[in-house]
């Protein structure tokens, strides 16, 4: 079989749209790189454009679904228009349309191609094992096929993407997305033992949030379809198979267990520490000025109490301090311009803490004059995910009709520097890690709406369709419904990736439903 043959199952498309099923074919690979990413969706917009004006196709636009995402579009454009001055912020949002083009392509462009989608979904399929058995020889091995390392002490397994710690993520929506191959080939057990497998290999990857979720759909999917016996087997496979891996190594055991109860500790240390911090760079302060006001030679006691207070620590390599770097003690100490540098880090760390002790005399006086010293919830507030989402709700709650602009997060978040956390200084990110939260809070209530009037365009399908419904149709299905959990944590959803990754699954369930129609 040629190439022609195996993307399309019909002979008349052009070179150009051969090209372009060849970009959807190979589009679970663009993930690796960014620059690749957008290459691939910006081709897939201009053949759009071509595609609808050489063909006069445009009959999509009397779809309600389409016209909901339009509004969604125009929505984050205008708001943009509204909230910023910046030219770069407002282009963001005008590109954002890439995302709209690329879910009508797949819904309502690739069939009109003749697409071959058994094959397209078996690729997929292809790629997915490749990627899930390359985590899991990182795993074994310590390096995958081509050699590349596993990161963070070996707790995180990334294939292929490296530095860039997704490749949980990413199994999690192109491995399950390539079940849809199961609408052709029907085999349920072959169905659900793919699924356990690249379940199972996102747990090995140590990305904890997609696997949560992954162990979500599995009990929807059963629930969906009434196999609670299976159910039951499947929580004892589960849990003999995730034990075996958890109680064999150090590394999973680590990141599962103890790095999870972590997550929601607080981000600060406490006042003691604090206090202890405070003493000890007076000391060293003291210390150091003594050497800089007294001429008598240096001693090996003086240098024995520069190590003792620890003042070497000052000496990080960042931009203060790299010049002292390959310094000894001697070297530094007869230096008088040395000595104030060393100073001069220790003023700005010691008014660092002094903010912080300020913050938590603040935060406790504000928890006892309301009378909510002693809530459960406080220990959620002082962890760093709790000083976000504190802080986006704060953003909502200032801006609550329009939020305060896609992207905003990042700069908004450092005026809210008086919320109830004594994690005041983790809250900055480029993102509140909750979808429900980044949408409300940079799109405010009417952005939220238009994203439940999308969901509730999905629950029409399902009413509509339920009893025509196979395997693939449930797992996007349940794969749409964990997405959009109000508090799990989260990436930006509105970077390019994770963008990307919820387009190409809300788009495979109404593709879904447009070749049950043709069954």
């Amino acid at each position: 079989m040629n190439l022609v043959n195996y993307l399309s199952e019909s002979k008349k498309n052009s070179l150009v749209d051969n090209f372009i099923l060849l970009i959807f074919f190979l589009f679970p690979i663009s993930f690796l790189s960014s620059a690749l990413l957008n290459f691939f969706l910006i081709t897939i917009s201009a053949y759009f454009f071509y595609y609808i004006f050489k063909n006069n196709y445009f009959s999509w636009i009397e779809n309600e679904n389409i016209k909901i995402i339009f509004i969604l579009w125009l929505y984050i454009f205008i708001n943009s228009l509204i909230n910023f001055n910046s030219i770069e912020q407002i282009q963001k949002s005008f590109f954002y349309f890439r995302f709209i083009i690329f879910f009508i392509s797949i819904v309502y462009i690739l069939p009109k191609l003749k697409i071959n989608f058994k094959n397209l979904f078996f690729f997929y399929l292809l790629i997915s094992t490749f990627f899930s058995l390359d985590v899991i020889i990182q795993f074994l091995f310590g390096k995958n096929i081509i050699g590349l390392p596993c990161q963070m002490d070996c707790q995180r397994n990334s294939s292929f993407f490296e530095n860039e710690l997704i490749a949980g993520t990413y199994i999690f929506y192109i491995g399950f997305i390539s079940l849809i191959f199961f609408h052709f080939y029907e085999n349920k057990k072959i169905f659900f033992l793919f699924f356990l497998f690249f379940l199972i290999s996102i747990f090995l990857t140590g990305d904890r949030t997609p696997f949560f979720m992954g162990l979500l759909i599995l009990f929807l999917q059963l629930i969906f379809r009434k196999k609670f016996i299976n159910l039951l087997l499947s929580v004892i496979l589960f849990l003999i198979i995730l034990s075996f891996f958890l109680f064999s190594s150090d590394k999973i055991y680590k990141r599962y267990y103890s790095n999870t109860l972590n997550i929601f500790q607080s981000s600060e240390v406490s006042m003691t520490s604090l206090n202890w911090w405070n003493d000890r760079f007076n000391q060293q302060n003291l210390f150091l000025k003594n050497i800089l006001t007294d001429n008598r030679k240096l001693s090996e006691s003086d240098e024995s109490q520069y190590f003792r207070l620890e003042i070497n620590k000052l000496i990080a390599g960042d931009d203060e301090t790299i010049i002292l770097k390959n310094l000894n003690f001697f070297e530094i100490m007869q230096n008088k311009d040395f000595i104030l540098i060393l100073l001069k880090k220790i003023s700005k760390e010691q008014n660092s803490v002094k903010k912080r002790l300020d913050n938590i005399k603040r935060i406790n006086q504000l928890r006892t004059t309301n009378n909510t010293s002693d809530k459960w919830y406080n220990f959620l507030l002082d962890s760093q995910y709790g000083s976000h989402y504190l802080t986006a709700f704060n953003i909502f709650l200032d801006n609550p009709i329009f939020g305060s602009g896609l992207k905003s997060f990042r700069i908004k978040c450092k005026e809210y520097d008086q919320i109830n956390t004594v994690s005041i200084f983790s809250r900055c990110s480029t993102h509140p890690h909750n979808i429900h939260l980044e949408i409300l809070s940079e799109l405010g209530i009417l952005g939220y709406l238009i994203f439940i009037i999308m969901f509730l365009s999905i629950l029409k399908i399902v009413f509509r369709n339920i009893i025509n419904f196979r395997a693939p149709h449930f797992l996007m299905l349940s794969m749409i419904i964990v997405i959009f959990i109000p508090f799990r944590p989260s990436g930006s959803f509105f970077s390019s990736i994770n963008a990307s990754f919820f387009w190409i699954s809300f788009s495979m369930f109404f593709l879904l439903n447009e070749l049950n129609k043709k069954l």
